[in-house]
């Protein structure tokens, strides 16, 4: 994966190649003047037969949202003070990532080809371009499944400091491998450091980066049909069997309605943790396997060490956690999206608050 400082470098040989085209020149201007106080990865001159202008760019290395919307922020203002146009250059800019940037009014270019740069006289709009330096660094995963345990922990201890080896124990992880996944937090800047342990900060964005990464599809869902008139009826029939007090949670609408009634739904999503507990819904309920028309889908996690982590008893059954009814919602087709931002709001973020 490139570091910032093989972007620079990478630029400083030919910045031109940033912009491909003859009508253009693109130049790095280490003579222009800017106050003390603005900082700057980079200040280009960008050059045509009419004008030119200056932009002043801060270099992304990492996909990472909170660190991403400190930079539009930080290069907003440093423009601002030295009459210069605001630009962001990345490796790759994903299309969440390139819409905010319009939002909010900072140009991009980045080293896969996607451009949006935009003056009086001057446009250059290219996206659609795929990512050309995927990252490979998968053991330092922090939404991996046993790495998703230490983010779930801190979320649902939020503002409270955790020690790395009070995380292991509690967690049952290594110290070096909680150590390599706050390592990471750290560098994405959502978590803070200290004498005193690790701090989550930045919540909102880290669960944003989160979803661009899960989806509820990662799951292996298997489907069925109960004979029952209602999604309703099917809550009661799970409510009579003899369940243990773990090893199955709902989740998406089916949870979700448990938590919070927000839309109605005609399925039931239910994870567990094995085929013995696949069994135990499979055999007392006769379900039917389906191709469609199902009512009932039940689910081998893709977080298998962390998926119930957090899961609670409403209405005599077991619901995953919020954090988790969040993610499986985001992704869901139908008005997943709206239930997830309302569990957002009602029980997430009022946890956030300083």
């Amino acid at each position: 994966m490139l570091s910032e400082k093989d972007i620079i470098e990478r630029i400083k040989l030919d910045a031109q190649a940033l912009i491909p085209v003859d009508w253009a020149r693109l130049e790095i201007d280490k003579t222009f003047h800017r106050p003390a106080s603005v900082k700057a990865d980079l200040i280009f001159k960008l050059s045509t037969n009419n004008e030119s202008v200056h932009m002043l760019a801060e270099v992304i290395a990492r996909s990472a949202r909170a660190v991403f919307m400190n930079k539009i922020d930080q290069v907003r203002k440093s423009a601002n003070l030295c009459g210069a146009l605001p630009l962001i250059v990345a490796p790759y800019l994903n299309a969440e990532e390139r819409s905010l940037c319009h939002d909010h009014q900072v140009f991009f270019l980045d080293l896969s080809g996607n451009q949006w740069i935009s003056f009086e006289g001057f446009l250059i709009e290219r996206e659609g371009f795929v990512n050309q330096f995927p990252e490979t660094r998968g053991e330092r995963n922090p939404f991996a499944d046993k790495a998703s345990l230490i983010i779930r922990e801190l979320i649902a201890n939020y503002g409270e400091m955790r020690g790395v080896r009070e995380l292991a124990e509690l967690l049952n992880l290594s110290p070096g491998f909680v150590s390599k996944i706050a390592a990471e937090l750290e560098e994405r800047s959502y978590v803070l450091k200290s004498l005193d342990g690790l701090r989550l900060i930045n919540p909102k964005e880290l669960i944003t980066d989160w979803v661009s990464h899960y989806n509820i599809r990662n799951n292996r869902q298997q489907r069925y049909f109960l004979p029952v008139i209602s999604t309703e009826e099917v809550l009661k029939r799970i409510r009579e069997l003899d369940l243990p007090e773990s090893g199955y949670a709902l989740s998406v609408q089916a949870g979700a309605s448990l938590i919070h009634r927000y839309a109605a739904y005609d399925v039931v999503h239910i994870y567990v943790s094995d085929d013995e507990m696949q069994n135990r819904f499979l055999k007392p309920l006769q379900l039917q396997s389906v191709e469609r028309g199902e009512n009932v889908i039940l689910m081998k996690p893709k977080y298998i060490n962390s998926v119930f982590y957090g899961s609670r008893k409403k209405s005599g059954l077991n619901v995953v956690s919020d954090l988790q009814l969040y993610l499986d919602l985001y992704h869901y087709p139908k008005r997943g999206r709206e239930q997830a931002e309302k569990i957002y709001e009602l029980n997430l973020a009022p946890k956030f608050k300083d």
